[in-house]
């Protein structure tokens, strides 16, 4: 598991992963926008409180979370859509105790990270193939402690 990083800022944190160099900024907003420009690669949780009896009203957050300079970020493209999932839920967690009750993604978002986790062999790195065909019943390793395991060995 990857380690998440959270800085506090005055108008937003920084939800970050030193090791993969992925940034994200995290805000909250009052709704999710109705348009969002092609470029925005963001992500939305909803929580929902829910009535209870300090306040009878169901209270909706919503969190916007902004993929910052997707370039920069050292992780296998297959698996970068996880990476960021995992980075949003750990910020849910460390923040609400839980879980969001629904994640939306923008449609700049989709198509730069879920879209391209195509299972088409075109699309896929040689590095990700190799892990895709290898037999399952004895290598159930994550995909980077393979790499590090068997690469070496294949380019030699």
């Amino acid at each position: 598991m990857e380690e998440f990083v959270i800085t506090h800022h005055e108008k937003y944190d920084l939800l970050s992963c030193p090791k993969r160099k992925l940034e994200i900024q995290v805000i909250h907003t009052e709704k999710i926008p109705e348009s969002v420009p092609e470029w925005c690669l963001l992500a939305y949780g909803r929580y929902h409180t829910g009535p209870h009896q300090v306040n009878p009203m169901d209270v909706e957050f919503i969190t916007g979370f902004g993929v910052v300079d997707p370039e920069k970020i050292e992780y296998e493209p297959y698996f970068r859509h996880q990476l960021i999932r995992y980075a949003i839920d750990y910020w849910a967690f460390h923040e609400f105790k839980r879980e969001f009750d629904e994640i939306t993604y923008s449609d700049g978002y989709q198509k730069m990270f879920i879209d391209s986790m195509s299972l088409d062999p075109a699309k896929m790195t040689p590095e990700l193939r190799l892990y895709c065909s290898r037999d399952i019943s004895e290598e159930l390793l994550d995909f980077f402690i393979w790499k590090a395991k068997h690469l070496p060995v294949m380019l030699n």
